[in-house]
């Protein structure tokens, strides 16, 4: 009898939209989202010493960043999965102190900097998550340019190991993006 719709700016905030309203109108047919979960995000604890990057369902205002809401759990999982394959973060939830004996097996495939073991100070780790938050953001080319910078900063020290590290983490963002790009432009 009725048709009611509602504009909204994004994507995302349609889906934030859609799930208050089956929460709140609980439409006998609709099963989905009845339940009390909510859609996926990412979550960067920049309050933490150490940060890590996980999935939660639940955004508060702690002063850490949200990014979403996913469509679903496992491309949330997807992206967090990429995101560990460009920026070495650590993805443990031990607690850091600096002093472990050995580092995990993340830290040996360049997953990880190892701050569980000092191989990195904290405001070297804050630098990657940083990259993380601009990634997440959109804002790839700074990234890019940052990234970039220190493989030529590495490379004038002569540490062409962490040269290279940064070269290889360079192509990773670069055939990410251009796969993006081309997604895009056949929509």
């Amino acid at each position: 009898r009725d048709f009611e719709f509602i504009v909204t700016e994004s994507e995302a905030e349609a889906l934030i939209l859609e799930n208050t309203l089956i929460k709140n109108q609980r439409p006998k047919y609709n099963a989905r989202l009845k339940d009390d979960k909510t859609y996926p995000y990412l979550k960067i604890g920049l309050n933490e010493e150490f940060p890590q990057v996980y999935i939660t369902r639940r955004v508060s205002n702690d002063g850490a960043r949200y990014f979403g809401p996913y469509a679903s759990a496992g491309s949330v999982r997807k992206t967090l999965d990429l995101l560990n394959k460009l920026f070495p973060y650590r993805s443990c939830t031990r607690t850091i102190t600096g002093n472990d004996p050995r580092p995990c097996l993340d830290f040996h495939i360049k997953r990880c900097l190892g701050p569980c073991i000092g191989a990195v100070g904290e405001e070297e780790y804050r630098d990657v998550l940083n990259q993380v938050v601009l990634f997440l953001e959109g804002r790839q080319d700074a990234v890019m340019r940052d990234v970039k910078r220190k493989m030529q900063s590495a490379s004038r020290d002569f540490d062409f190991e962490r040269a290279a590290f940064y070269r290889d983490q360079l192509q990773a963002i670069e055939r990410v993006t251009e796969r993006q790009k081309t997604v895009s432009t056949r929509l």
